[in-house]
Parts: structure tokens; C-alpha cells; sequence
């Protein structure tokens, strides 16, 4: 990583004091994240949305639950029987 942009990535780090005090540091530091980065891997499987699961498990309550008054799952008790 060039020394430009070493300076330009500590000032937007707030980084401005540590920079004037100790560039040689702050430049080391720079180069070792550099390198993890480039470690790194993206997944290959992205983890699904968490929220889709949610609205599926909810479809599927309403399709098994349904018995034609559309009232939420939570309602879904056995009517009383009248005697």
C-alpha cells in the first residue's frame, strides 16, 4: 500500500494524531490489514435471510391452520361445543 494511501485511510479513521506521532506504526499497521484482508474469503453459500424463513413458517401456519375464517394461529383453539 503506497503512503498516500496510507495517510488518506488513517485521516478517515480519525487517525490524524497517531499518523504525525508514528507513521512508521500506523504504515505497518495499514500493510498487516492489508494482508488479512487478502486472507479472506467470501462465503460461497451466502446464509439466507432470516426474515424469509419467518413469512414462509407463516404461510405454512396459515395454509395447515386455515379453516376458512382466516383469524391468526395463535387462534386456533377448539371451538366450544355447544350442549
Amino acid at each position: 500500500m503506497d503512503k498516500t494511501m496510507v495517510e488518506l485511510l488513517a485521516r478517515r479513521a480519525g487517525l490524524d494524531k497517531a499518523l504525525a506521532e508514528f507513521p512508521e506504526d500506523v504504515a505497518a499497521a495499514a500493510e498487516q490489514a492489508g494482508i488479512s484482508v487478502a486472507k479472506m474469503k467470501a462465503p460461497t453459500h451466502p446464509r439466507p435471510n432470516p426474515g424469509r424463513r419467518c413469512e414462509q413458517e407463516a404461510a405454512y401456519e396459515r395454509s395447515v391452520l386455515d379453516d376458512g375464517d382466516r383469524s391468526s394461529a395463535s387462534d386456533h383453539r377448539p371451538k366450544a361445543v355447544a350442549g
